[in-house]
């Protein structure tokens, strides 16, 4: 038997380090695969069945974690450039005001 990610040997241990669900063991290389989502270097293990941030070791996430964080990370996003958007708006019309 050839190596396997440390994934297929941890039993109950292996957890969402949010939710504590239990995740299934990654046995093989062949389910396992480095990936950039939505500009997060992550590997996925069991075709999406959880991942883990490039780096950060012991840290697994079910999908429902996963993707509820990346959910709120876009969203601070939108409304961060949602507001310097209206800031350069407000900028440019008091600058005409000035003008005129």
């Amino acid at each position: 038997m050839g190596n396997a990610p440390s994934e297929a040997n941890m039993g109950n241990s292996l957890r969402c380090c949010k939710c504590h669900r239990v995740l299934p063991p990654c046995r093989s290389y062949d389910n396992y695969r480095q990936d950039v989502i939505h500009g997060q270097h992550v590997y996925v293990f069991n075709g999406g069945e959880y991942y883990r941030q490039v780096g950060c070791d012991n840290a697994h996430q079910c999908p429902d974690c996963f993707y509820k964080e990346l959910s709120q990370r876009i969203s601070e996003s939108k409304e961060r450039a949602k507001e310097q958007y209206e800031k350069q708006q407000r900028s440019r019309q008091e600058q005409q005001s000035k003008h005129n």
